[in-house]
């Protein structure tokens, strides 16, 4: 499952970096590494650290953020007993 973690992670971490604006990002892309050591991409594999700075650093709805960068790359669909995951 690591191919399928690394390719949502590379997905993700490309639509955040295109929603933020420069300055947020070299913020957000600085305190993970001083924090954490991880690039955006890397924070994303390890969620809890990259909402943890996104939390301390935004002033935006963090969860609508969060689940509109997801609704980006993927998809969840629920038909009668199945749910059926796409990756866009």
């Amino acid at each position: 499952m690591g191919g399928i973690d690394r390719l949502i992670s590379k997905a993700l971490s490309h639509t955040i970096k295109k929603k933020l604006d420069s300055d947020e990002l070299k913020i957000i892309e600085r305190k993970l590494f001083l924090e954490h050591g991880m690039s955006i991409k890397l924070s994303i594999e390890h969620f809890d650290k990259f909402d943890q700075v996104l939390k301390n650093i935004l002033n935006i709805n963090r969860k609508k953020f969060e689940n509109d960068c997801i609704n980006e790359v993927i998809k969840i669909t629920k038909i009668e007993t199945a749910i059926i995951f796409a990756i866009l």
